[in-house]
């Protein structure tokens, strides 16, 4: 499940903007420092001020790994991934037809975070989400992405 949030971590409604953040809900332990959540940090949205219907578009979004926006004074990443990964969405539109994919750099998995369970937790789903189990997560968000309004 993904929540959008301020940056005190509070729920938001309507559109995403730079600067907001993506509360993850990933099946399973979490780390202590997310508090039952993976964060991810909006820091990127491009696209088109006025798309063309005719010729198509292409939007997109990117996020990356970081600390639990409701903890003000942690600089614990609290996420599976080390803050070096970005994920890049992206929404295409060629006439009616409507695409997304979703492009993953750099993922490490975050095993500098204390506690021996938050260790293995992170390289266990990092690891899973290196070879490709990262794309289970991300399909239900890239299918709300596409959700008509």
């Amino acid at each position: 499940a993904f929540q959008l949030t301020d940056d005190e971590g509070e729920p938001l409604k309507g559109r995403a903007a730079v600067g907001d953040y993506i509360r993850i809900d990933i099946p399973g332990p979490a780390t202590d420092e997310g508090r039952g959540y993976d964060w991810v940090k909006i820091e990127k949205i491009e696209q088109p001020a006025a798309p063309d219907p005719d010729t198509g578009s292409i939007s997109l979004m990117e996020v990356r790994p970081c600390a639990n926006p409701q903890l003000k004074d942690s600089i614990a990443i609290a996420h599976f991934l080390e803050d070096s990964a970005t994920s890049t969405f992206i929404i295409e539109r060629e006439g009616r037809k409507v695409s997304a994919t979703v492009y993953g750099r750099n993922e490490v998995p975050n095993t500098s975070y204390p506690g021996t369970g938050n260790k293995v937790r992170n390289a266990v789903v990092g690891t899973l989400g290196a070879i490709g189990l990262s794309r289970i997560q991300w399909k239900a968000l890239v299918e709300g992405l596409l959700e008509k309004e």
